[in-house]
């Protein structure tokens, strides 16, 4: 009898749409990795073989009205509305701009529960002054967005990154903000295929598929 051999990491990935991605990932019981764990993976063994293409991750970023008034935008690395494929599907009746509707009660629920670090809530005046686009690495460093994408080892990951991608990234963001909440999953690459740099940050609902990287979940 053979025993099959089940890869740590495998990529999930549908041309379609976003969310079937998301339902082979869990029909063949892998856990969807969000951006710090894929950092953390290439940092603790140096594999930046993982970022061979563009990964989507179940985290997102939410731009909205907070039970205040206040005006945010919340990057969310944990399990979240978007983070079930069949809310995901949902959200694609109602795309504006590549960003999908978002309920409102779950966005009150990410600032309530804000970490500052797997949950970071930005003002929204802040999130949007801040620059979007190609950076150095010491800009992306101060970076709002690329702080909250990226995560707390964002230095141990620049100082990688220079050294096997090179001395600018591209953190990209939008203004998302409309009379209801809308969510993109967050983002991840090594490089363009046309230029050596980086990018990270919110993917379009409505540009088709795009995969996932996940990380096989039974021992």
């Amino acid at each position: 009898m053979t025993n099959t051999i089940i890869p740590k990491f495998k990529s999930f990935n549908n041309d379609s749409n976003i969310y079937d991605g998301l339902v082979n990932l869990y029909a063949e019981e892998y856990d969807a990795l969000h951006i710090p764990q894929i950092i953390a993976e290439i940092l603790d063994n140096d594999n930046f073989k993982l970022l061979q293409e563009t990964y989507c991750t179940p985290g997102v970023r939410v731009t909205g009205t907070t039970e205040n008034g206040k005006r945010v935008v919340v990057y969310a690395h944990i399990s979240n509305d978007f983070s079930h494929p069949e809310n995901l599907q949902h959200a694609y009746l109602d795309i504006k701009n590549g960003a999908g509707a978002y309920p409102q009660e779950e966005l009150y629920r990410l600032v309530k529960t804000t970490d500052e670090k797997n949950i970071i809530t930005l003002p929204y005046d802040e999130a949007m002054s801040a620059k979007s686009g190609l950076m150095s690495l010491d800009e992306a460093f101060k970076n709002p967005h690329a702080r909250a994408l990226i995560g707390p080892k964002i230095a141990q990951y620049l100082e990688l990154y220079s050294r096997v991608v090179g001395d600018t990234i591209d953190i990209y963001h939008t203004d998302d903000m409309d009379t209801i909440p809308r969510a993109r999953l967050l983002a991840i690459n090594l490089h363009t295929p046309k230029h050596n740099y980086g990018s990270f940050g919110g993917s379009s609902l409505s540009k088709g598929g795009c995969c996932f990287l996940g990380k096989y979940s039974h021992p």
